[in-house]
């Protein structure tokens, strides 16, 4: 997974690049990634499934969380596959 964030729409910033995001029988899966925090108007995920077979995904959740000891946030995207 490919993350990027821009303030306009048309100028982008990487914030994270080849994460891999994964769900596999047995249980094994990281269905998560987390990026610094800032604040984006826009956020744009790019999910490259180009060398296997397409993963189906039903939703995506955008997680912030503000970490009360230093007033900072950490985001989080969560996929449902």
């Amino acid at each position: 997974m490919q993350v990027e964030g821009s303030h306009d729409g048309a100028q982008w910033r990487e914030l994270i690049t080849d994460e891999p995001i994964f769900k596999m029988s047995g249980g094994v899966e990281n269905l998560g990634v987390s990026f610094p925090a800032e604040f984006w108007e826009f956020l744009c995920l790019t999910i490259d499934d180009s060398r296997t077979a397409a993963v189906p995904f039903a939703a995506v959740q955008l997680q912030v969380a503000e970490n009360k000891s230093t007033g900072r946030t950490s985001s989080d995207i969560n996929s449902v596959a």
